[in-house]
């Protein structure tokens, strides 16, 4: 019999909006609001807002991840962009033993990929301001959710996450 493989779901602490604390990685401690689910991984896309504590739009597993009870409007934000999946795929090709010829078609190819790069930056850029920017108006009648998500997460000696309401 195949083995089949389920669906993650997820928690129901999680909804868009959601301000959340990343776990590990790069960013580990800092808290991010949540923009949705990426429906094909089962992963979740969050933002800083990058103006705010550095953390641009990423994929991040929710297993790695506290929802708080803090939540954020963002009926406002289009995130269908940055729950695209395509937004988070890097084009991988490996490398293998070719001749003269191959190697200078190879090179003319990276030089028109690299091109090809800086405009998906760019793109990447731009939606990450607009979606800052609309996040961060709404942010902006309460001063102290923006000290708020700026902070990091920090635990001191004798506290434990698992006793925390947050």
């Amino acid at each position: 019999m195949p083995q089949r493989t389920q669906k993650t779901r997820l928690r129901e602490s999680i909804q868009p909006g959601t301000v959340c604390i990343l776990l590990a990685g790069r960013f580990r401690g800092a808290r991010v609001i949540n923009l949705g689910e990426i429906e094909e991984s089962g992963l979740i896309a969050v933002t800083g807002p990058f103006k705010l504590n550095g953390v641009p739009i990423r994929r991040v597993n929710p297993a790695y991840v506290i929802a708080t009870k803090t939540k954020v409007d963002i009926s406002g934000v289009d995130t269908e962009k940055a729950r695209n999946p395509a937004l988070f795929q890097k084009d991988r090709k490996a490398m293998r033993k070719r001749s003269k010829e191959q190697f200078l078609k190879v090179v003319e190819k990276q030089s028109l990929a690299k091109e090809r790069k800086l405009s998906e930056l760019e793109a990447r850029k731009k939606l990450q301001s607009t979606i800052d920017e609309k996040i961060l108006k709404s942010l902006s009648a309460s001063p102290s959710m923006l000290k708020y998500l700026s902070s990091r997460f920090t635990l001191r000696r004798n506290e434990a996450p698992h006793s925390m309401v947050f």
